[in-house]
């Protein structure tokens, strides 16, 4: 086991405390949509507000896998554990922020530096991961 970088567990704290703020907006995010849904949608069809609601479901799911991916990333970075799994999570990071990056793509200029800012904490994630190696 060697010693974690500073690097590593700084982007690891930032991981953890970011995720969680993401968590608590998101689901404060959730009940407000929940209450614009029922009293701004209400004469739409069912079929609409039903369809609206699962979309705002999927991606209050896809954001809380995000979050809880980000987290375990955090405390996986901050314990003395094997330094390969922390390599290989850097790297799984890495290709989600790739994918983000390229669905980006068609949303105009802002969403694809957005996604490129993002980019950066996995990158310097897996760089921090790479010292403890060395």
């Amino acid at each position: 086991m060697s010693q974690r970088s500073t690097l590593l567990k700084g982007v690891s704290w930032f991981l953890i405390i970011s995720s969680v703020i993401s968590l608590i907006r998101s689901i404060r995010a959730l009940v407000a949509a929940g209450g614009f849904m029922n009293v701004q949608l209400g004469e739409l069809p069912e079929f609409i507000r039903n369809g609206m609601s699962a979309i705002v479901g999927i991606i209050f799911a896809l954001t809380m896998i995000s979050c809880i991916f980000d987290i375990i990333c955090g405390i996986a970075g901050l314990r003395s554990g094997s330094v390969n799994t922390v390599l290989i999570l850097g790297v799984i990071m890495i290709v989600f922020a790739a994918v983000s990056i390229v669905f980006s793509l068609g949303s105009g200029i802002a969403a694809v530096l957005k996604s490129l800012v993002g980019a950066v904490v996995p990158v310097l994630y897996y760089i921090g991961a790479k010292k403890c190696v060395q």
